[in-house]
């Protein structure tokens, strides 16, 4: 489940709690819509304390479709993906792989530590700053 969505300076921390379904998916696409991504540099979703990620291939490319829509308003957004379960980060792999096709452009990283989420979030916000690092 959602445990909280949070919207910051430039992108959105979505953190997450106990088992992870389907509908949890859909329901954070509820605060992605097109226009409410427009000017974020990433989104953080935060699955440490997720105990089991239940999601079908079905939900998972409905998702990559509604993901692949927003990429149009969006082109440079980062993905950044924190967890340590290995049968998560093979579903968020099947994810990335999923978004790869196409016109997208969205960079998707899977990161130990929420400390190395946030440095790459403050990174990309540092870049479209057009400063160089």
């Amino acid at each position: 489940m959602i445990l909280q969505i949070k919207k910051e300076n430039k992108g959105m921390y979505i953190q997450y709690d106990g088992i992870v379904t389907g509908v949890d998916i859909m329901e954070s696409n509820g605060y992605f819509s097109k226009n409410k991504i427009r000017g974020f540099n990433y989104f953080i979703h935060d699955l440490t304390f997720a105990a089991m990620v239940d999601v079908s291939i079905g939900s998972l490319r409905i998702k990559v479709a509604i993901n692949k829509n927003a990429a149009r308003a969006n082109k440079d957004l980062c993905q950044i993906f924190v967890c340590c379960n290995k049968d998560v980060k093979q579903l968020i792999e099947d994810y990335k792989e999923l978004m790869s096709t196409g016109m997208n452009r969205w960079e998707i990283v899977i990161v130990d530590t929420l400390e190395e989420a946030i440095k790459i979030a403050s990174e990309r916000v540092v870049r479209s700053m057009g400063v160089q690092c």
